[in-house]
């Protein structure tokens, strides 16, 4: 929680796609993209140029999601308004960002449609890249997590040299030069990510895992203040604990 939650606001860290640990989703995803006939299958990663995400679920207490991402409740979950979309990602104002509801369709038709309804997002300079759809799908086996991403464009997409007198990009290339920090060590391997920082004023709430010591809304609370946070940040421990505790007084 200290290294998300912070003076400025919620530091995350926005994964790029191919470097998430669960190979089965991209596989799934290129495999949709490829039935769709929007990218060749046999490009290499330095091929595409792959979004940055960051994960949020529109569940805010969910038992099977406290199991599996909040070391069996013993975590916490923060509620952030949805306003936030708004905020400006990396001052890349020329290439928006989008706030999107994963889909778990697995027909290659509703690919085909959302690429329609987000061509001016796959192009950049008169180049397509179809691989940004990918973060927009999953699995119908994850729709459990009831994901919502926020999806940005790969840094290479602004890589560009442009002719001084017409001022259009003339090079571009797939190098992603992100700086030396934006590289981190996940406990198997090296992947890269961009940090966003959430401003503290969408911070709506913070949910208490039902297995987490009695004293922690105490804790959490002193911490907020600590940091000069408001004091209209509801926090609360999960709905479970209310079950927890009836049948610990009861039985």
């Amino acid at each position: 929680m200290m290294g998300i939650l912070q003076e400025d606001g919620l530091h995350f860290r926005m994964s790029r796609y191919s470097d998430m640990e669960d190979r089965l989703e991209v596989a799934y995803a290129m495999k949709l993209l490829t039935d769709a006939g929007l990218i060749n299958p046999d490009d290499g990663d330095a091929e595409h140029c792959f979004p940055y995400i960051l994960s949020l679920s529109r569940n805010p207490d969910s038992l099977l999601m406290w199991q599996l991402y909040a070391n069996k409740a013993d975590g916490i979950a923060f509620e952030i308004d949805r306003k936030f979309e708004n905020i400006p990602v990396h001052n890349k104002k020329a290439f928006s960002s989008y706030l999107h509801e994963v889909n778990y369709s697995a027909d290659p038709q509703v690919v085909i449609e959302l690429a329609g309804k987000y061509k001016g997002y796959l192009k950049y300079n008169g180049d397509s890249y179809p691989e940004l759809l990918a973060a927009f799908f999953k699995h119908p086996q994850y729709s459990y997590e009831e994901e919502t991403r926020l999806i940005f464009p790969s840094p290479a997409l602004f890589k560009m040299k442009y002719d001084k007198e017409t001022a259009e990009g003339i090079l571009r290339d797939n190098l992603e030069r992100i700086e030396p920090g934006q590289f981190r060590y996940n406990g198997t391997r090296i992947v890269r990510y961009s940090e966003i920082i959430i401003p503290r004023e969408y911070l709506r709430g913070i949910i208490i895992g039902h297995n987490s010591p009695d004293n922690s809304v105490e804790v959490v609370k002193s911490y907020l203040e600590a940091l000069g946070y408001p004091d209209n940040v509801d926090v609360r421990f999960s709905d479970f604990r209310e079950t927890i505790n009836h049948y610990s007084q009861n039985y």
